[in-house]
């Protein structure tokens, strides 16, 4: 774990590789005394403590609030970061800490902005002496930041990737190609990574669909695990997130329909509007998955 890393490097002592659970234990008490600092800057506890406790004490908080290092990563860039502060007699008050650790943190937040998928990997502190007559130390802030690789058995879509939702309308930036969202949608889903496996179908049945049988929160945009609102004037644009996140939940949504006794076959995706009784309009436009499972077999079909 980075934070017990940062803390053995820290108090400068060599140890003998532990054992999972002793391990847990010494990251668990990091994490205790790092919250309990958090606390008393917070509180705004005054004191003060050497120079090497305080960065280990800033880095370890702003990694304890940020870092998800078991993450991966795309689109990955490096934020810096400068503060300079004056020590007294080589220590620093909890009162500089607290500015120091506020203003990373802001840093930090500002790179992140709203997007849920960005995150930082790690967080780095260091100090440089300035040759200024005050003996001021500059803080510096080295962080990492990407956005997290979501999980999909099919292949994702890029930051170029930002399709119109339907009538072949393009991407949203321009290009007139003769696709969008839902034809890509639908290729990807019936082409997942790595399937070569040669066959055919027989005993084929089908299921319907829809977005609002299948709530999610997760989905950072419609709420559903598959595509709801979409709007002809002006076409909805649906960005490369919003699509990864579909891809990650179709194997779901294959399990979920599963026939006894036989496979998934492939996906129609296709456009539908579900209707309310009068006097209510219709709902917005939506996908509808038609999912197609059969009986496998493997080598070419018989004539």
């Amino acid at each position: 774990m980075f934070l017990f890393g940062t803390f053995q490097a820290c108090t400068k002592e060599k140890s003998k590789p532990v054992a999972s659970n002793e391990k847990n234990t010494q990251d668990a008490r990091i994490t205790r005394i790092l919250l309990a600092f958090k606390t008393n800057l917070l509180q705004k506890s005054t004191g003060s403590m050497e120079m090497d406790s305080a960065i280990w004490y800033t880095e370890g908080l702003l990694n304890l609030d940020n870092a998800n290092n078991t993450h991966q990563f795309i689109n990955a860039f490096s934020i810096k970061d400068s503060m300079s502060v004056v020590p007294m007699n080589g220590s620093i008050t909890i009162d500089q800490i607290n500015e120091i650790y506020s203003a990373f943190q802001d840093k930090i937040d500002s790179a992140i902005g709203s997007n849920s998928t960005i995150k930082a990997d790690a967080v780095d502190i260091y100090v440089s002496p300035t040759i200024l007559k005050d003996g001021s130390e500059t803080f510096y802030l080295d962080a990492t930041i990407g956005e997290e690789v979501i999980e999909t058995n099919y292949q994702p879509f890029g930051p170029n990737d930002n399709w119109y939702w339907y009538m072949q309308a393009g991407r949203c930036t321009g290009g007139g190609t003769p696709y969008d969202a839902r034809i890509l949608l639908q290729n990807r889903f019936n082409n997942p990574v790595g399937s070569s496996e040669l066959g055919y179908f027989t005993d084929v049945e089908w299921a319907y669909l829809q977005p609002y049988a299948y709530p999610d929160p997760s989905n950072p945009v419609g709420g559903y695990m598959i595509f709801a609102n979409g709007l002809y004037n002006p076409l909805t644009c649906i960005g490369y997130q919003e699509l990864n996140y579909y891809l990650s939940v179709f194997d779901y949504l294959i399990n979920d329909n599963l026939v006894p006794g036989k496979s998934f076959s492939h996906v129609n995706v296709k456009r539908d509007v579900i209707l309310t009784p009068p006097p209510n309009p219709p709902l917005p436009d939506i996908y509808a998955y038609w999912m197609y499972y059969g009986v496998f077999h493997e080598g070419v079909p018989p004539d």
